[in-house]
């Protein structure tokens, strides 16, 4: 805040890469800063890395930082439909994580576009290769079943059906089918992600 009050002080500074006071912040899980440098309006709050395109809304998404995800949501002046360079939004990043209190923030606010997808993988998608890369996991006790997030995604009624369908003919184009399961099981072949 002594900083933030100092008109000297450029809030936008950033990194070689791009990384700025707020992206510092929302990756450390500082909230309190995070908050601070919100209420400036000096602030930009989608200002992206060079790197790989991550925005402060990304690094909280992708390191499940609810509160961080929250505080940034509750600005109106914070694009959560940017995509990172490779296409990723902040809820694509969110589900292919598991991140679930970070999906349901995104599923929460009627800005996000549930169905941009990365390179023909929607958010739905990402959260069903997730699932499908720890399935040995599911029933798992708390927030470590992985098939949460893919719950998570389908309660939320905000899924058009439309984009169920892509993304079960996507599914169906990685999904191992019966004979690589079985012989996967008899000791054959391995199964690949």
């Amino acid at each position: 805040k002594l900083l933030l009050a100092d008109p000297r002080v450029d809030p936008n500074l950033g990194e070689e890469d791009g990384q700025t006071p707020l992206f510092a912040a929302t990756s450390e899980g500082m909230d309190r800063c995070v908050e601070a440098l919100l209420s400036d309006p000096r602030v930009d709050q989608n200002t992206a890395t060079t790197v790989n395109g991550n925005t402060p809304l990304h690094i909280a998404a992708h390191q499940g930082m609810d509160r961080c995800v929250e505080l940034l949501l509750a600005d109106p002046r914070v694009d959560p439909n940017l995509c990172t360079s490779d296409g990723n939004t902040p809820l694509n990043i969110a589900a292919s994580e598991g991140n679930d209190g970070c999906v349901e923030l995104f599923l929460g606010d009627e800005r996000i576009n549930v169905c941009q997808s990365a390179s023909g993988q929607t958010p739905l998608v990402s959260a069903c290769m997730q699932l499908m890369k720890s399935m040995d996991q599911v029933g798992a006790v708390g927030d470590k079943d992985p098939a949460r997030t893919l719950v998570i995604m389908l309660k939320s009624r905000r899924i058009p059906k439309h984009n169920l369908k892509e993304s079960i003919t996507f599914l169906f184009k990685v999904m191992p089918n019966r004979r690589q399961i079985h012989n996967a099981e008899i000791g054959g072949e391995p199964l690949q992600r």
